[in-house]
């Protein structure tokens, strides 16, 4: 399944409803004003192979747990032109996928 709601003038806060899309693949929400902190509602799409919230107004620390989870088709995470900080932990992310 895909949602993709790119260059849009969506604004606010990732709902946390956003949890309910287990079997999403594909997530694009890129260039639009969605903003405040990474949700970790995230954290349940383990069937994700592209997420792209680039060119948004997300702020704040990644939670390094987001992306410990299994995400084992993720190939593309693009989070770029955001105001966020910390790092992500590659290797934890690198385990998962293979």
């Amino acid at each position: 399944q895909t949602l993709r709601l790119n260059n849009n003038d969506l604004t606010g806060a990732l709902p946390t409803s956003v949890q309910d899309m287990q079997n999403l693949r594909v997530l694009n929400l890129s260039e639009s004003e969605i903003g405040g902190a990474l949700s970790l509602s995230l954290y349940f799409l383990g069937q994700l192979e592209s997420l792209d919230l680039s060119g948004n107004a997300f702020e704040g620390s990644i939670p390094t747990s987001l992306f410990r989870s299994n995400f084992p088709a993720l190939g593309e995470v693009r989070l770029d032109d955001n105001d966020l900080t910390g790092e992500i932990d590659f290797c934890n992310l690198e385990k998962s996928i293979e």
